[in-house]
């Protein structure tokens, strides 16, 4: 599917990015040189709503201190 990337500064474009991509969605924290990002908290899955991705990108930025999240439909 679609993978769109979203800068930290532009976390309220994550639900609408996420409604234009439809379906469920996956955000993942992009972090230079984690291997293990599920460990960290920096993938969430299987994200049925607009709000619920848009949630998960704010979270993951604010635990992490990212600056990219991407989110692309989920299978």
């Amino acid at each position: 599917g679609a993978t769109v990337m979203v800068a930290s500064h532009e976390l309220e474009r994550a639900g609408a990015l996420a409604r234009e991509l439809g379906g469920a969605v996956v955000v993942k924290g992009i972090a230079e040189g984690v291997t293990h990002k599920s460990e960290l908290g920096l993938v969430a899955l299987g994200l049925a709503t607009p709000e619920a991705a848009q949630q998960a990108a704010i979270d993951m930025v604010r635990r992490s201190d990212l600056v990219v999240t991407a989110i692309w439909q989920g299978r």
